[in-house]
């Protein structure tokens, strides 16, 4: 999904530049304006969200190992509760 839609970002940057930059009577200040935010844009998608997306997967990794290692510990702490309450039953009885 992440790379489609930087592949969208990427395509439609490069086509309205060319647009504008080959087409003659496109040749106007709003139109400049609209090349500089296509540029920027284009910028954005190839050193901005390269980097989130990294950043999205290493966040992911963290609390996936995060959360394996609370679960542990918490079955561990189970299994240790239903020990103690067997063997409290078992000698009570």
């Amino acid at each position: 999904m992440l790379f489609s839609r930087g592949l969208s970002f990427l395509i439609g940057n490069v086509f309205v530049i060319a647009a504008i930059l080959l087409e003659r009577h496109l040749h106007s200040v709003a139109n400049y304006l609209i090349v500089s935010l296509a540029v920027a844009d284009l910028l954005v998608a190839c050193l901005v969200m390269p980097l989130g997306a990294v950043y999205e997967v290493n966040i992911h990794i963290f609390f996936c190992r995060l959360f394996e290692k609370l679960l542990t510990r918490q079955r561990l702490q189970l299994v240790r509760y239903l020990l103690d309450f067997t063997s409290l039953n078992l000698f009570a009885s």
